[in-house]
């Protein structure tokens, strides 16, 4: 009779021992698998969402181009129209006005400015990427790509060169009209995606 106490209370200390082996490890509950898949479900519907967002809002940016680069057009016409190029760099542009002021044009960060005598900070574009001035004959080139890929080309004519003599009229490239009024043809311009 000893013998089967001593092995009960053998077995019986020996099952709470093997209770207490892991004490601390509670299971993965199915409480949790089903929280789990509940955030992952929540995420994985919100994702389209996301998508459709981007999108939307990458187009939004791409037609905030346009405008503002009708109205630089107009101004930036106008300035070389009145003032004489003195110097074409790649990243600058430099005019001077009838009455001796130093105007010029160039790429500060992702902005193009304009400053007279190098003061002030007259902003003309936004968002740009890189920007290219470059002349030929009488044709002063811009070619700009805004930061969301955009490319814009326009060129014009110096009146103040060519009524100087600077350079030969008879060597003058044939422009398209788009060119001089700084609109891209269309045969330049991306295509473009605009449906949903």
């Amino acid at each position: 009779m000893k013998e089967r106490e001593a092995y009960a209370f053998i077995m019986k200390h020996d099952q709470k021992r093997r209770r207490h082996v892991f004490p601390d490890s509670n299971g993965f509950t199915l409480i949790e698998v089903i929280i789990c898949l509940t955030i992952l479900m929540i995420v994985a519907s919100l994702m389209p969402l996301m998508i459709v967002s981007i999108h939307s809002a990458h187009n939004q940016i791409e037609a905030n181009n346009e405008p503002q680069w009708d109205l630089f057009i107009i101004q930036f016409r106008n300035e070389v129209k009145l003032h004489e190029i003195q110097k074409v760099e790649p990243q600058k542009l430099t005019l001077k006005s009838t009455d001796g002021n130093v105007i010029s044009f160039s790429k500060y960060e992702t902005l193009l400015r304009r400053q007279v005598n190098g003061a002030g900070h007259e902003i003309y574009l936004t968002a740009l990427k890189g920007i290219n001035f470059s002349i030929s004959n009488e044709m002063l080139s811009l070619e700009v790509t805004f930061s969301d890929g955009t490319k814009k080309e326009a060129r014009f004519i110096d009146n103040h060169a060519k009524s100087a003599g600077k350079y030969n009229a008879s060597r003058s490239p044939a422009v398209h009209s788009d060119f001089i009024f700084g609109r891209t043809p269309a045969h330049l311009k991306p295509p473009t995606n605009r449906s949903l």
